[in-house]
């Protein structure tokens, strides 16, 4: 990756990681158990999740954060060691390291992670906070890209390589 372009990734990334960090800080802080923001579709429920995804695995935070570690790992020596990113990929890899980096943070230093956005009035989902969403929509935008290469006939190459 250009020098310039790892300026504007990593900033990014410590922004969105801020950002997600702030905002935690002022639920945990203002937040007993719920606030309505809209009735009947949102509101803002201060929950302790020491699992993983809709808090599944419970109480095995020690495993999540090796597997938050692994993966962060894995994503940035793939970012780094390409020669360039498509503008795709770097977005949906911005995303990525920004909310899983997030949630390692609350892992490490709480010992859960604070989930707030609650739309349980309106669907029934598990609560969850921005960084869930920045690593959803990160997924998905990785997704797009590889689905778009393998239509193209691109031949995806090892990531440990030198590539692009």
């Amino acid at each position: 990756m250009k020098k310039k372009n790892r300026i504007i990734f990593f900033s990014t990334i410590i922004f969105l990681i801020a950002l997600g960090q702030l905002i935690k800080q002022i639920i945990v802080k203002n937040i007993d158990s719920s606030k309505i923001i809209i009735d009947d579709f949102f509101k803002l429920s201060f929950i302790k999740n020491t699992g993983g995804a809709f808090g599944l695995g419970n109480n095995y935070i020690w495993i999540f954060i090796l597997l938050n570690i692994v993966i962060i790992t894995v994503i940035l020596i793939f970012t780094q060691r390409k020669k360039e990113l498509s503008k795709i990929e770097f977005i949906g890899y911005i995303l990525l390291l920004s909310g899983g980096t997030g949630n390692l943070i609350d892992r490490i230093f709480r010992g859960y992670v604070v989930d707030y956005i609650d739309i349980n009035d309106f669907i029934n989902y598990p609560v969850f906070n921005l960084e869930d969403m920045l690593i959803v929509v990160g997924i998905v935008i990785i997704m797009i890209y590889i689905i778009k290469l393998e239509r193209r006939g691109s031949v995806l190459t090892d990531p440990m390589k030198n590539n692009e």
